[in-house]
């Protein structure tokens, strides 16, 4: 609690309490804790300040609050850092609003701030919720220019925009590239592989991905299971499917 009657708050003090904020995910004290330092300590938060609220709300899902910040930021003419641009972005994948994380980077770019994959996976997760996979393979393929080699997080997310959008043979692709990278697939990723082979109704893909996942190694959890078995319903395998139960009322799925 910031309401400190005999103290005087300076901007260290700001920041360690927003930096609290943060990880209580309590957005609406970050808010009134910017408002307190302007309105009654007479202080100017500064970037990082500013940062760790749009974080707090990102991790809150209150994107549209992050947004607001970000034009308090412009109007209080202060320098919006790649930091800025990241924990925005991710604030948009949260919304699922792809053209305002798309918006972000453009500005990002326009000012030469250098964004990490991190930042780009987002931006790439932001199009997938609304299935623009066609922009996530565009950061994605973008990502050599801008010096950046993709990563585990970087595929997925491109993975999973594709799959979404039942690309599954560019997800497939991609999948190809990341071998090709020398990159071991998650579980996430044969989730991604196994779901877009679902939608599509390609059932012996699904198999040969979920065997593939239990030969790599990774122990096979209830999503990665539920989609294989969804997939083997579409194309009626029923005793594939019922195998497939079979494995997933094991213990230690999910």
């Amino acid at each position: 609690d910031m309401q400190l009657r005999h103290a005087h708050p300076d901007i260290v003090t700001l920041g360690a309490s927003l930096a609290a904020c943060q990880r209580g995910a309590s957005w609406a004290q970050a808010l009134q804790l910017l408002m307190a330092a302007k309105q009654q300590w007479l202080l100017e938060p500064d970037a990082v300040a500013y940062n760790t609220a749009i974080h707090t709300c990102s991790k809150s899902t209150r994107w549209q609050v992050a947004l607001h910040l970000i034009t308090e930021m412009e109007e209080n003419q202060i320098e919006q850092t790649a930091v800025t641009s990241s924990v925005l972005i991710h604030a948009c994948a949260h919304g699922r609003r792809w053209v305002d994380a798309l918006s972000v980077l453009r500005s990002a770019r326009s000012k030469g701030t250098q964004l990490d994959t991190i930042a780009l996976s987002s931006a790439m997760s932001a199009c997938g919720s609304s299935n623009k996979w066609r922009h996530a393979l565009a950061i994605f393929d973008g990502l050599g220019t801008q010096g950046l080699r993709a990563d585990a997080v970087a595929f997925g997310a491109a993975m999973s925009a594709c799959g979404a959008a039942l690309q599954w043979l560019n997800a497939i692709s991609l999948l190809s590239r990341m071998q090709r990278d020398m990159l071991q697939p998650n579980l996430v990723i044969y989730g991604c592989l196994i779901g877009s082979c679902e939608w599509s109704s390609n059932w012996r893909l699904a198999l040969a991905f979920f065997q593939e996942l239990g030969a790599s190694g990774l122990k096979p959890n209830a999503v990665a299971c539920s989609a294989a078995i969804r997939a083997c319903e579409r194309g009626q395998m029923w005793e594939a499917a019922l195998q497939l139960f079979s494995h997933l009322k094991q213990p230690g799925q999910g």
